[in-house]
């Protein structure tokens, strides 16, 4: 309970398409054979789009809240890195942790100051929000919907 406001945290993995067979049980594979890689876990809660305004509101104290520095490999920008997460701040009561690359909202990948400000903009008229990051080199997809 945050403040009168009860928050759930589920943690799903990706499921089949509907309708696909199910994937029978695997061989142990050969110690040098490709293994796929491991699904990525969703998390996901309902916010309401009121909270969502009221954050969005004050761009400038959300400013204050944690530090996002541009992130790069191999000298191509390829998302946003979030550090100094204040405690009880937005971004830590939407799930982010220090260190999180975030690499793709609502699947538009965020590389720049001015693409973060569009989508920052376009959030206000989202029926859900979801964000990609790579969190200790795993991809996890936090997932908001809006109510």
């Amino acid at each position: 309970d945050r403040g009168g406001e009860i928050q759930r945290l589920e943690l799903e993995h990706a499921k089949p398409p509907a309708g696909a067979a199910p994937a029978p049980s695997p061989k142990p594979a050969p110690a040098r054979a490709h293994r796929p890689p491991p699904r990525v876990p969703m998390l996901r809660r309902p916010v309401t789009r009121g909270w969502v305004r009221q954050q969005m509101n004050n761009l400038p104290q959300l400013l204050t809240q944690a530090r996002v520095i541009p992130h790069f490999t191999d000298g191509k920008a390829d998302g946003f890195v979030i550090t100094e997460i204040k405690p009880g701040s937005v971004f830590e009561q939407i799930g982010l942790q220090n260190g999180d690359l975030i690499k793709r909202v609502n699947g538009q990948t965020i590389t720049t100051p001015q693409q973060a400000m569009a989508l920052y903009q376009a959030l206000d008229r989202a029926n859900a929000i979801e964000v990609v990051v790579e969190r200790q080199g795993q991809e996890i997809t936090l997932h908001y919907d809006l109510q």
